[in-house]
């Protein structure tokens, strides 16, 4: 009876802490792939774009240009996208956190 009170504690907040972890990771990989393509324009790379942890953009521009860049984080079922934006001056910010739907 301890056991199955202890378990009926235990498993909602293990399984919460999977759901943090899982939006932690999609903030994380949007805004990664944002620093990856600032990094790969000033090094004058950004042909080599290729990133299979975000659905947008295609490619990463030549430069800032006149307009922010998004990248979309590609979330598992059940959760919401984050989307990070890396600025016409290379500065990169979480401008939508992943949630759960």
């Amino acid at each position: 009876m301890i056991l199955g009170a202890l378990s009926s504690i235990a498993l909602p907040a293990f399984m919460n802490q999977q759901d943090k972890a899982k939006i932690a990771a999609e903030n994380a990989d949007a805004i990664a792939s944002a620093r990856a393509c600032a990094a790969l324009q000033i090094d004058g790379e950004q042909s080599n774009w290729d990133d299979s942890a975000v659905s947008a953009p295609a490619n990463c521009p030549a430069s800032g240009g006149n307009s922010a860049t998004a990248f979309v984080s590609i979330p598992p079922t059940g959760f919401n996208a984050a989307t990070a934006t890396l600025g016409i001056y290379g500065d990169v910010s979480l401008t939508t956190a992943a949630s759960k739907q």
